[in-house]
C-alpha cells in the first residue's frame, strides 16, 4: 500500500495533468474571425509580458526573503519558501495563459451557441487556474514530505521540522500570489 505522502504527490500530479488537459481542450474551441483573434493575441501578449515583468521584480524579493529564512531558521526553510514561490509562479502562468485564451473563445461561444455554451467555455478557462493551484500545492507539499521521509512512525522532532518547512513553502506560494494580486496581475 502506498504511503500517504506518495498518494498526495501522485494526486497533485494528476490534478496538474487535469489542468493541462483543460487548457489543451480550451484552445480547441473556436476563437472567431481574424479581427477578434488579432485583438485576443494582442491582449495575450500584453498580459504575458506584464506577468513576466512582474515575476522578474518579485523573484529577487523571493530570494531575499529566502536568505532571511535561511539565516533565521535553516536552509531547508529558505529552499521550501523558494519552491513554494516558484509553484505559485507556475500556477499564475497557467492561469493567465488560460484566461487570455478563454476570453475570445467565450465570446465566440456566446455568439455562435448562446449563454450556456459560453458559460462552459468560461468555466473551463477558470478551472485551469483552480486545478493548477490545487495540483501544484499537493505536488509541492507531497514532494517535501517525501524528501523528509514523513510517514508512520516519524519522530516528533522531524514532524516539527516539517511543520516549519511546510509553513515556509506555503508562505512562499502565498507571497507570490499576494504580490501578483496587488500588482493587478491575476
Amino acid at each position: 500500500m502506498p504511503s500517504l505522502t506518495l498518494t498526495i504527490t501522485i494526486a497533485g500530479g494528476v490534478v496538474l495533468l487535469a489542468a493541462l488537459f483543460l487548457l489543451k481542450r480550451l484552445v480547441r474551441h473556436p476563437g472567431g474571425d481574424a479581427l477578434p483573434q488579432s485583438i485576443a493575441q494582442s491582449i495575450e501578449q500584453g498580459a504575458m509580458t506584464f506577468l513576466r515583468s512582474q515575476y522578474l521584480v518579485l523573484t529577487p524579493v523571493l530570494v531575499g526573503i529566502a536568505v532571511l529564512l535561511t539565516l533565521g531558521l535553516d536552509w531547508h526553510s529558505g529552499a521550501a519558501f523558494v519552491f513554494g514561490g516558484f509553484c505559485s509562479i507556475a500556477a499564475g502562468y497557467l492561469g493567465m495563459r488560460a484566461a487570455t485564451k478563454a476570453n475570445v473563445r467565450t465570446a465566440e461561444a456566446a455568439r455562435q451557441h448562446g449563454r450556456r455554451t459560453a458559460l462552459m467555455v468560461a468555466f473551463e478557462g477558470g478551472s485551469v487556474m483552480g486545478f493548477a493551484v490545487a495540483g501544484l500545492g499537493l505536488l509541492g507539499m507531497g514532494s517535501l514530505a517525501m524528501l523528509m521521509h514523513i510517514g508512520d512512525g516519524t519522530s516528533p522532532a522531524v514532524l516539527a521540522q516539517f511543520g516549519e518547512i511546510a509553513a515556509s513553502y506555503a508562505m512562499g506560494a502565498s507571497s507570490i500570489a499576494l504580490f501578483a494580486r496587488i500588482g493587478g496581475g491575476i
